[in-house]
């Protein structure tokens, strides 16, 4: 038996971490690697229920535009990218839509955060296409949460910058 543990949570894997830090004492640590503590702007909202429709008749389609909008630098990444298209395309449409939607369906983690800031990290890419870097950094500098940014960086970081990433992992999570 575990008697504590650390979480990376990375892209909507952070928002359950966020779920989990409401709810499981033994979770030590928190890092929120390209994810935040937002709930979606009804914009957003409008998006994700929209892809989760074109995802159940054109998912092939809709993976091979989403996934390498991802990287700050496609081109880059193209093998890692091919890789990640081909994993997606062998999910279930309806899981990846109803993914969709439980994102779209989640609140605010703010002010958990806020009260459980030392608790809290943030990895955050520079370039990322997906998460207000600036917003972001403001949103942990104000409630004195570690953040780290990973510079020349999207949403990928574990494959855009893997050495920066695991060093910053090293360094938080010791």
């Amino acid at each position: 038996s575990i008697s504590t543990y650390q979480l990376v949570g990375h892209s909507l894997g952070g928002y359950v971490g966020c779920e989990l830090l409401k709810t499981d004492p033994l979770l030590e640590h928190l890092v929120l690697f390209h994810s935040h503590p937002w709930p979606d702007s009804p914009a957003k909202k409008s998006d994700r229920d929209r892809v989760s429709q074109l995802v159940l008749t054109k998912s092939v389609f809709f993976i091979r535009e989403a996934i390498p909008n991802l990287f700050a630098f496609p081109a880059e990444h193209s093998e890692a990218i091919k890789t990640y298209c081909t994993i997606a395309e062998q999910m279930n449409p309806e899981a990846i839509a109803w993914s969709t939607i439980a994102m779209r369906n989640r609140g605010s983690s703010e002010q958990l955060l806020a009260d459980r800031a030392e608790n809290v990290s943030i990895i955050q890419g520079q370039l990322d296409p997906l998460i207000p870097n600036i917003q972001l950094r403001s949103f942990a500098e104000n409630h004195h949460i570690g953040f780290y940014e990973i510079t020349r960086c999207g949403h990928m970081g574990q494959v855009e910058a893997t050495a920066d990433s695991v060093a910053l992992l090293s360094v938080i999570l010791g």
